[in-house]
């Protein structure tokens, strides 16, 4: 940059003008600076009600039936039975930087430990993702999320799968051996390696199993996953409202809602009587209040998925509950999600109404996972009642935020699909989900 050199100044001015020049250089070095500076990630949740209504604030508490939402100069009052979701705000996505990667693919599964707890209710089990920190003859001391560790019994673990790091939908498929424990592990020369036994005890390194040939120990580093055989899911409520509800370090599960206040949120749980997190580890939560049923509690009773190009046995992503197509976490918008489907196009999932069903609200996107991609993935949604578009969303594509599906008239409708198709310029990259979708019974409307 050129500097022109000084006009001549009336007598008296000269020090004015020089004050005014360093004040302008100063607002451009902070414009500056504040343009390269990253963006503050937005603190606070987003509460949607039975109605519809939509409140935002910075913390929440719960006092007996009352749920506040406290913002940054009002409160709001809502009664606990009017609640439908609570979900994180959505941290500012930060400024492109040349070079820089376009996303990290949000997978807790490339770090930590898993337990996948025994199915309960018919339902998937809780899947806790944390760390193993030790253990007693009768279960594993884990911790997750800001969490006191504690103990989860034995007769409630389905999986132990430690130091992840392949795609959880892939490890769960390692068979078990039937009342005994086994103990899946990867040889040297790629062959998987089961052996058979009782799991002895576990600590912060590793599991000891009493096998036909005495106690033999594996350390987790060697350990791909370890299936319990005697598996007791607990049965019968838990005290407080029920929820299901999804951390940001990937753990999901249902549980009875204590308490909220002071930073925490406190559930009752099947595996614990009291876990106590800190408030901001919370991303997604859904109400199971009476009334209300989560989509992704439905089995559907017909699937139909298509590659753009070849046969429908050429489709590589089926599609998943609770999970991405790849196994990973259903998050949309920089928000892990508590309940969904994660599908590819194109496909076609269709479920019988429960009787009484009214209304449907349902939340839908590509998942952040496709960031990471090479592929743009571009889809569209629709929403059909007994064959009739009753929704539909116009070409979503990565980056953008989730839209929310709102349908009522229900009542009449028996059968209901959700759609995902490739928006027409090919399927690469087209990992999308239905999340937190929820009918609602009698009259209530979403």
């Amino acid at each position: 940059m050129a500097f022109r050199a000084p006009s001549p100044t009336p007598a008296g001015t000269s020090g004015r003008l020089r004050q005014l020049e360093i004040r302008v250089l100063l607002a451009c070095f902070l414009a500056a600076w504040l343009a390269a500076a990253p963006a503050a990630a937005r603190e606070g949740f987003r509460v949607e009600t039975r109605g519809g209504q939509l409140l935002e604030g910075t913390k929440l508490s719960l006092d007996e039936d009352q749920l506040t939402i406290w913002g940054d100069r009002s409160e709001r009052q809502l009664p606990l039975s009017e609640l439908l979701l609570v979900t994180a705000l959505p941290p500012e996505p930060e400024p492109a930087r040349p070079g820089a990667p376009r996303a990290q693919d949000l997978r807790p599964e490339s770090r930590g430990d898993l337990l996948i707890l025994a199915e309960a209710d018919g339902l998937t089990g809780d899947r806790l993702w944390g760390q193993v920190v030790g253990g007693s003859p009768y279960g594993i001391e884990f911790n997750v999320e800001g969490a006191a560790p504690f103990e989860v019994p034995f007769e409630r673990i389905a999986r132990l799968l430690p130091r992840v790091s392949r795609p959880v939908d892939k490890l769960v498929l390692l068979e078990g051996a039937g009342l005994d424990d086994r103990v899946w592990r990867l040889l040297p020369g790629g062959e998987l390696d089961g052996v058979s036994g009782v799991v002895d005890r576990v600590d912060s390194t590793g599991v000891v199993l009493e096998s036909s040939l005495g106690p033999i120990r594996f350390g987790f580093d060697e350990i791909l996953g370890v299936v319990f055989g005697a598996t007791e899911p607990a049965e019968g409520a838990v005290d407080g409202a029920p929820v299901t509800l999804r951390l940001a370090g990937g753990t999901r599960l249902r549980g009875g809602l204590l308490d909220i206040g002071s930073g925490r949120i406190e559930l009752a749980t099947r595996f614990v009587d009291r876990l106590v997190l800190p408030l901001d580890a919370l991303s997604s939560l859904v109400h199971r209040a009476p009334g209300v049923i989560p989509l992704a509690d439905l089995d559907p009773v017909a699937v139909e998925e298509w590659p753009a190009i070849g046969e429908p046995e050429d489709m590589l992503f089926p599609w998943r509950r609770d999970l991405s197509v790849s196994g990973g976490v259903l998050a949309l918008a920089g928000v892990p999600r508590a309940t969904g489907f994660g599908v590819h196009a194109n496909s076609r999932l269709t479920f019988a109404l429960p009787a009484g069903s009214r209304s449907l609200r349902v939340s839908v996107g590509l998942v952040d996972e496709v960031l990471a991609l090479p592929a743009v993935g571009t889809v569209r949604f629709e929403v059909r009642l007994d064959g009739e578009v009753v929704a539909s969303t116009g070409v979503m594509t990565e980056g953008d935020q989730p839209t929310v599906l709102r349908v009522d008239g229900l009542v009449d409708g028996s059968r209901l699909e959700l759609l995902v198709d490739d928006a027409g310029d090919y399927d690469a990259g087209d990992r999308a989900a239905w999340v937190d979708g929820l009918l609602l019974l009698g009259g209530e409307s979403p």
